[in-house]
């Protein structure tokens, strides 16, 4: 009987030492994921010719100018998915934002440098050269410039309509720059 009261002792003890051991692997993985919730991810800087991988396109900054009012970044842009892109920098444009000492910039344009047109579509696996224009807010000084490149994220299934899809927009580089003057 001492025999069967102590091995039934050990198989509690060890059933407990093994419960509280998953149990303390859950609330650590689950502290885990609160803390990464709770300190905003690091985005990385970049600089000028650097390609970017920002989902539905690739595009890498060539040069920053200031022409009389207009901000101007030259870039190449090519559409990595196998369907034409009716709206390359998602609507709103989320692509590219600007920030300069408080200074709100507008919507930026997107033209094609080949014809002078707008953007509209982007055809799969056709790098453009496009030129990206910002109006000049009133009374903002030329100086050092941040701006922001935004990701959209693809989603194999997602769950509003259980079928692929791009969702939304999450900060993927900053590059902070001074433009160039145009002679």
């Amino acid at each position: 009987m001492a025999e069967q009261q102590s091995s039934l002792m050990r198989r509690t003890i060890r059933r407990a030492l093994a419960a509280s051991g998953i149990t303390a692997a859950i609330l650590y993985g689950w502290w885990q994921t609160i803390e990464a919730a709770r300190t905003a991810p690091v985005v990385p800087e970049t600089q000028l010719g650097s390609p970017l991988a920002l989902g539905r396109v690739t595009l890498t900054p060539l040069s920053l100018q200031l022409r009389s009012d207009l901000l101007v970044l030259s870039a190449r842009v090519e559409n990595v998915t196998s369907e034409t892109q009716p709206a390359p920098l998602g609507y709103p444009p989320r692509l590219v934002t600007v920030e300069a000492d408080n200074v709100a910039f507008s919507a930026p344009e997107v033209t094609l440098l080949r014809d002078r047109q707008a953007l509209y579509q982007l055809q799969p696996r056709m790098p453009e050269d496009v030129e990206i224009t910002w109006q000049v807010p009133e009374g903002w000084q030329a100086g050092k410039l941040s701006l922001t490149f935004f990701q959209q994220q693809f989603k194999l299934k997602d769950n509003l309509y259980g079928r692929s899809n791009w969702l939304g927009y999450s900060a993927a580089a900053h590059m902070a720059a001074i433009p160039e003057p145009t002679p």
